[in-house]
């Protein structure tokens, strides 16, 4: 039980970190890209809003499936 809970909880941190690291990495993303057309074809693409969506949970087979959609 307890075994549960501690993997529960690291499942919880790696999902919460997994979140952050990709909202990082679409942050450097965005202000990379200079061209205007990359530019619109990036907003077309509603990586936030799909951010935004992303729930944290304690399964990381979940969470690894919510990444692999985004």
């Amino acid at each position: 039980m307890v075994t549960k809970r501690a993997q529960e909880a690291d499942g919880l941190t790696k999902s919460g970190d997994l979140k952050e690291h990709v909202e990082e990495a679409l942050d450097a993303l965005e202000q990379e890209v200079t061209d205007p057309e990359e530019h619109v074809l990036l907003q077309e693409a509603n990586l936030r809003k799909m951010l935004k969506e992303l729930r944290t949970t304690t399964d990381l087979k979940e969470a690894m499936r919510q990444y692999a959609a985004l």
